[in-house]
């Protein structure tokens, strides 16, 4: 004789559904914001050292031309932008100014994952105001020019007129860990050739 289903069996099934499509959407939503934002397990940020560039004012109407991307120094413009995080993505004329000014620049490519994004926001609000200045010797903007998801720069000491020392950098499609982000910058801040804290004038 079939076994006569009962409306109890029915709601018990259907809970046990219900529950399985629950654990199945917020472990999906765990995977996709892991890499994003943490960094998946194979996470590498890695302090790479570039050459600095010949550093030389140009005209705010020429666009300046670096050999490395994120550049760490080189030519840029006579004014330099405010030490803040920019909604509105910054001409690299600018900011290199301020790395020349020993700044710290965070950026992150327009397209990049929000989840990043929000990453970075809150590393550049984990960094303490550095000795002497009223604000953190850091920016963070937007680049559209960037070959990766993200990245961070710095000037290091020129040694001479010969030698022009290296700066750092480190570019990645993950973050790997944000106190790191915020020990990088502490460390590496104010190594450059001039050290004013002076605001800067963009926007």
């Amino acid at each position: 004789m079939p076994r006569q289903i009962h409306a109890e069996d029915v709601q018990a099934v259907q809970k046990q559904l219900i529950a399985t499509l629950v654990l199945v959407v917020v472990c999906s939503r765990q995977s996709l914001a892991q890499p994003e934002a943490d960094g998946p397990a194979t996470c590498v940020n890695q302090i790479q050292q570039v050459p600095n560039e010949t550093r030389v004012h140009i005209p705010e109407d020429q666009t300046p031309v670096y050999l490395a991307n994120p550049p760490v120094s080189g030519e840029h413009y006579e004014i330099w932008a405010r030490w803040q995080i920019h909604t509105v993505p910054l001409a690299r004329g600018y900011w290199v100014h301020n790395l020349e000014h020993g700044g710290v620049v965070f950026l992150y490519r327009p397209d990049a994952p929000q989840a990043l994004i929000d990453a970075l926001v809150r590393v550049y609000n984990a960094i303490p105001n550095d000795d002497g200045c009223d604000h953190r010797r850091t920016v963070l903007t937007a680049d559209p020019l960037l070959d990766v998801p993200w990245a961070v720069t710095v000037s290091g000491p020129e040694i001479s007129a010969d030698d022009l020392g290296v700066g750092y950098q480190i570019k990645a499609d993950c973050i790997d860990s944000e106190a790191a982000l915020v020990a990088f910058a502490v460390q590496y801040r104010n190594n450059s050739v001039e050290s004013a804290c002076d605001e800067g004038f963009i926007p």
